[in-house]
């Protein structure tokens, strides 16, 4: 539970995991950029995820068979199993320093008025646009189709916020309002 002086909000989390192959890129064409993962080992973390409950870790076969006695999983479904314990010495466990970002990097995927942004907390109206798309399979392709978006987002002052290729199928999720908002946040998307 979070607490705010708006109330209480619950969270929780379903986690699925997988192991093999992932194809990975980034892609965008000018000042923006944006990447993706694709691949079985993604597809498999979205299919054990679909039997994870609230708080759950649930794993797939490819994953389960690639731990070793460290960890403990019962199953729940065909190729599936829960995640009960993971049994670790603590000489496996490291410390773990976050590294700074450069901002000339980072404004490649984040627009420097996003970085920049000093964040209120208030409400807002937002408009989310999902879109999902077909046929594209090549790098090549997926470059050219998602720079043009990047382009255009950028031109109607939304942010994109990602790309997805999972049990969905291929899509990308824009927003208009938020992190920045304008007054004419509904007429921008409709116009994207």
């Amino acid at each position: 539970m979070i607490s705010t002086k708006y109330g209480g909000f619950p969270v929780s989390v379903k986690i699925g995991l997988s192991f093999g192959p992932v194809d990975w890129e980034i892609i965008g064409a000018g000042k923006r950029k944006a990447y993706y993962f694709r691949g079985p080992a993604v597809e498999g973390c979205a299919r054990a995820e679909h039997y994870a409950g609230k708080m759950h870790v649930v794993l797939d076969a490819d994953m389960k068979q690639n731990l070793d006695d460290s960890a403990e999983a019962e199953k729940i479904e065909e190729g599936f199993y829960l995640l009960r314990e993971i049994k670790t010495k603590d000489s496996q466990h490291s410390d773990m320093k976050m590294i700074k970002m450069k901002k000339k990097i980072v404004s490649e995927f984040i627009p420097s008025r996003i970085i920049d942004h000093v964040q209120k907390r208030e409400f807002r109206d937002v408009v989310s646009v999902f879109v999902r798309f077909k046929g594209l399979k090549s790098h090549e392709s997926i470059n050219g189709y998602i720079s043009d978006i990047l382009e255009k987002t950028d031109k109607y002052g939304g942010y994109f916020n990602h790309l997805d290729f999972g049990d969905k199928g291929s899509n990308f999720l824009v927003f208009f309002g938020a992190p920045l908002s304008y007054e004419d946040n509904l007429i921008r998307a409709c116009d994207y």
